[in-house]
């Protein structure tokens, strides 16, 4: 079995020797599609239209909604005040993911609990939705990490200080 495929392997490669036209199609392609491909695919992905339905209204929220407008992945493009608008939104192509923060949600932070976030993405195209549920997630896990560390510094009553203030603090 091997015999013969180590024959037919050796003949087109005669073959392809002797032609010069099998050669360029062989060679040339590939190195034009590797070139280009490289440059032009790219996985990441910018702007991602987002509308956002807040029913907390709090500080917390707030400066959830402000950490997708600061990075430059996610554009506000509605700010709804119903289920039933981001729901058309969403159907109606207008954005892309949405962002649903429920009442209480600034409630359970301050309680040290987890407080959930709705996010509905559209997965008509499903590369650009799960790469934005990605950066959803980042910037969603980074907002919980800072705010955990800042009530934590609060509850426990002291506030970072250096340890030259430390010490002027015990004379």
């Amino acid at each position: 079995m091997l015999a013969r495929l180590l024959a037919i392997m050796i003949k087109e490669f005669l073959e392809i020797s002797r032609d010069e036209a099998a050669r360029f199609i062989l060679v040339v392609p590939p190195i034009l599609q590797m070139l280009i491909f490289g440059y032009a695919a790219s996985f990441e992905v910018y702007h991602v239209s987002t509308a956002v339905l807040d029913f907390d209204h709090s500080q917390e929220s707030r400066e959830l909604i402000a950490r997708f407008t600061a990075s430059n992945r996610f554009d506000i493009v509605k700010v709804a005040s119903s289920q039933h608008e981001i729901n058309e939104t969403i159907d109606g192509s207008a954005a892309a993911v949405a962002l649903v923060i429920h009442a209480g949600f600034a409630e359970l932070l301050r309680k040290g609990q987890n407080a959930p976030l709705q996010v509905i993405v559209d997965g008509t195209n499903s590369n650009t939705a799960l790469i934005a549920l990605g950066y959803v997630n980042t910037i969603a896990e980074g907002f919980a990490q800072e705010y955990a560390t800042d009530l934590a510094q609060r509850v426990q009553g002291f506030a970072p200080n250096t340890g030259a203030t430390r010490a002027a603090a015990l004379v």
